[in-house]
């Protein structure tokens, strides 16, 4: 995989989480109610729609696992490529971008210089990487 998509897996797949989470939560506040307003109703009339809900949730919750598991994994990527950098700039500069997704002007404000400065940082660190060092 190229070291531009590495870099941009994590925010990729925490964008997928994020709506995922939305959809986990949407399912629970169905099931919720599903539960409160058919739980005494005899001969359970509208169960279906209560266990359809809870299987969905259930298989919802766990494609969301499965994506903290891939986020995880990306995020170990991004760090074993941060460490082979040689210098401490360029490490910062890919930290900021690729792990805390900071825009160019805060990363710069974060490492003391000009956005224009850390983004060449970042694009050094990039080509470095892509160089194939060791």
């Amino acid at each position: 995989m190229e070291i531009e998509k590495i870099l941009a897996r994590p925010r990729r797949i925490r964008a997928r989480m994020e709506e995922q989470r939305e959809r986990v939560d949407r399912l629970e506040a169905f099931a919720q109610r599903c539960t409160s307003s058919w739980s005494d109703t005899p001969g359970g009339h509208g169960g279906d729609a209560r266990y359809d809900a809870v299987a969905k949730l259930v298989e919802e919750r766990k494609k969301l696992l499965g994506l903290a598991a891939s986020y995880q994994e990306a995020l170990w990527a991004v760090n074993d490529l941060i460490e082979r950098l040689p210098k401490e700039r360029m490490r910062q500069a890919v930290k900021l971008r690729a792990l805390d997704e900071l825009s160019w002007r805060k990363a710069g404000r974060e490492m003391g210089i000009s956005p224009r400065s850390a983004r060449r940082w970042y694009i050094r660190a990039v080509a470095w990487l892509t160089e194939d060092n060791p």
